[in-house]
């Protein structure tokens, strides 16, 4: 099946599934820099989740892979959920006070 050859901190990872989606995602801000490596069916999944810092080597190559990696199955209960919600919103509102978008009382 095709898929990613990917390494990332010296590790190779051969990801693919039969059906569904995956990829890499690196996220940005100004609280971490991560790299996660996930994919999605009607479950999640995910291979790899690490810190980047600059410099470090991330390669990617599409290709055949024959023996999958195995990911782990990521299940988010409804109190983890509310608690990424609530970092997310004040994190987007503490910047957009920062920025005199909104008011503190908003």
């Amino acid at each position: 099946m095709k898929g990613f050859r990917i390494t990332v901190h010296g590790r190779l990872f051969d990801i693919a599934m039969p059906q569904g989606s995956f990829g890499i995602v690196a996220n940005l801000n100004q609280w971490s820099n991560e790299i996660n490596i996930n994919g999605a069916t009607d479950k999640c999944f995910r291979w790899y989740k690490g810190e980047l810092t600059p410099g470090d080597r991330v390669t990617v190559e599409f290709t055949d892979i024959e023996s999958p990696a195995q990911p782990e199955e990521v299940v988010f209960s409804k109190e983890e959920q509310i608690k990424d919600t609530k970092y997310l919103y004040d994190s987007l509102r503490k910047e957009l006070l920062e920025k005199g978008l909104i008011g503190e009382d908003e």
